[in-house]
């Protein structure tokens, strides 16, 4: 992530940080009440938010960052958004 950073400021360019959040078979929300996917990667995202900051928020201040948070197959997912 450091050198993604670091990078990115010698670029003038942007990085993203893709958090997947697989699911288990088992796992289907209902189309009833609330939503539990969700509410899933709200946590997510609250989380990602946190660490990152915590851990490279020296960095952060110099690039553009985006995070996205998204739910399936990691690689699958990613390449989707790409």
């Amino acid at each position: 992530m450091r050198y993604a950073l670091e990078t990115a400021r010698e670029q003038h360019a942007e990085v993203i940080v893709y958090l997947t959040v697989p699911l288990g078979e088992d796992w289907f929300p209902s189309s009833e009440g609330p939503n539990p996917e969700r509410d899933y990667t709200a946590k997510d995202k609250v989380k990602l938010d946190e660490f990152l900051r915590s851990h490279f928020s020296d960095r952060m201040k110099l690039v553009a960052v985006r995070q996205k948070v998204d739910v399936g197959a990691a690689a699958a997912t990613i390449v989707e958004a790409a």
